[in-house]
């Protein structure tokens, strides 16, 4: 399969995903894939994949923990305010993203994502708009 036929075929997982749960798969990506989260605070974080399986990334962006490019695990998003609970490998509307930060015992939380693309294409939020 060609590297466009793969990327359709994975798009179409990730927004069926996304329809079911407002949320996808950090290992439904592929290395080299750029995702963008953008936050509650404004932040835009870049995450180039490194590798989707253990969710390793080469972070940048304007959060000031990325003022560098620095390699990140994307460690899931929490299910709660409190941190207790988090859905691994998973980024969710919402919710905020748990960020391990390679070779070091650092976790850090991103405020709640409200988007996120895909290689430039915007999956989250999905919403249907019309013109008038």
């Amino acid at each position: 399969m060609s590297d466009k036929g793969r990327w359709v075929v994975t798009l179409d997982k990730i927004l069926e995903s996304i329809g079911k749960t407002e949320g996808f798969m950090v290992t439904d990506l592929h290395a080299e894939d750029i995702l963008e989260v953008t936050t509650r605070e404004r932040h835009t974080c870049l995450f180039k994949i490194i590798d989707p399986h253990s969710g390793l990334a080469e972070a940048t962006g304007s959060d000031p923990r990325f003022n560098q490019p620095i390699r990140v695990y994307i460690h899931g998003s929490l299910m709660s305010p409190f941190g207790t609970s988090i859905r691994t490998k998973w980024v969710g509307l919402g919710y905020q993203l748990e960020i391990g930060v390679e070779g070091q015992p650092l976790c850090f939380s991103l405020s709640e994502t409200v988007s996120a693309s895909i290689n430039g294409i915007v999956i989250m939020p999905t919403e249907n708009k019309t013109s008038n």
